[in-house]
């Protein structure tokens, strides 16, 4: 299992690279979903993609952080 509590909005072919490597090699990814920016709000990431997290990978779990508020 990697933690890669890392991202940003632009897609980066080595980092793409390297997830498809883990999931050959039976590697799950544990990827940080953005949690909405400097904003600090929710951001649809269908719409606005946030990366590592948005790889179509199946070896990769987004995570993302809440309140007692489910925000």
């Amino acid at each position: 299992v990697i933690n890669m509590s890392l991202g940003g909005y632009g897609d980066n072919a080595a980092e793409e690279s390297a997830i498809a490597y883990a999931r050959s090699r039976g590697v799950i990814c544990v990827c940080s979903a953005g949690n909405g920016g400097a904003d600090g709000e929710g951001d649809d990431n269908d719409r606005l993609k946030t990366y590592p997290a948005s790889y179509q990978f199946d070896n990769i779990i987004a995570v993302s952080a809440s309140n007692a508020n489910d925000t």
